[in-house]
């Protein structure tokens, strides 16, 4: 019998079946692609030896992966990449920045832009140990003071747009197509002498 269907076999849906699976359950893995990995599958999509992110690309996140950390990926042929430069974003004039290890690499590219860069990033990265578990951890629900509120009860009057008029559908043509617009019944719409 299964006890948990996981839909996708991606990074998401793997580790979610990691997790239920090591809490003993029988957890049985859907995805439509011939390959598991979802967005970070990668092939050799050009010229032999050279290996492309199908999906997505720069994976710090996955690498820094509190959950991952945990898991023995290398004995299972995972082999991180960490190259010079991760990406590299096209400017309108035919040149390119390309993001850097280094922060001061990338902001050299800048030009007068070069110190925005720093003071967006640096902070960043100075606190990325603190900041960490907090982007990367396990979800919390809020805590709630007091008893959680009930659901609101059901209400069992129209809503407003379709709400018979309480009076009758005022006259002329510009107070008639308000009336129209509003939801009023037909006699609302009417137009005049007719």
């Amino acid at each position: 019998m299964t006890d948990a269907v996981i839909v996708g076999a991606g990074p998401n849906g793997l580790s979610a079946a990691i997790v239920l699976a090591r809490a003993g359950l029988k957890v049985v893995i859907h995805e439509a692609s011939d390959e598991i990995g979802g967005g970070v599958r990668s092939a050799a999509l050009t010229r032999p030896g050279f290996v492309h992110d199908i999906c997505s690309t720069v994976h710090v996140m996955g690498k820094a992966s509190p959950f991952w950390r945990t898991l023995p990926l290398a004995q299972h042929g995972l082999e991180w990449v960490d190259p010079e430069a991760s990406l590299a974003h096209p400017l309108d004039d035919g040149t390119c920045v390309t993001v850097e290890r280094s922060i001061d690499a990338t902001a050299a590219q800048l030009g007068d832009d070069a110190e925005a860069y720093r003071r967006l990033i640096l902070p960043i990265a100075n606190s990325w140990p603190a900041l960490e578990s907090l982007v990367l951890g396990t979800l919390r629900p809020p805590a709630h003071r007091g008893r959680p509120r009930p659901p609101p009860a059901r209400r069992r009057r129209c809503p407003r747009r379709i709400r018979p008029p309480r009076r009758p559908a005022p006259a002329g043509p510009r107070r008639r197509a308000r009336a129209a617009a509003r939801g009023r019944p037909r006699e609302a719409r009417r137009r005049p002498g007719g």
